[in-house]
């Protein structure tokens, strides 16, 4: 959310920063768009989104090794973006 409003990016008053929203502004401009982030980010954004929402729903669920590779993931994710929100 912080790269989008830095680069003035918000929603319309008709919507506001929903996961869904943010998630797909972050992919069409900074992946497709501006080529700041390579296409495994956006794939990052869906595998942690999809995990997310099934541990919400259904708690134990997630395995050690999936909380792991989810957590190396969102820690690669937050590297790259606090890089570029720095620049």
């Amino acid at each position: 959310m912080a790269l989008l409003i830095k680069n003035g990016i918000a929603p319309s008053r008709k919507f506001d920063f929903r996961h869904g929203w943010v998630q797909a502004n972050f992919v069409v401009h900074f992946i497709k768009r501006e080529k700041k982030f390579s296409a495994k980010c956006a794939d990052y954004l869906n595998d942690l989104r999809r995990l997310r929402e099934i541990s919400d729903y259904k708690p134990n669920s997630t395995s050690k090794k999936e909380a792991k590779r989810a957590f190396d993931k969102a820690s690669e994710l937050i590297n790259l973006i606090s890089n570029e929100i720095n620049k």
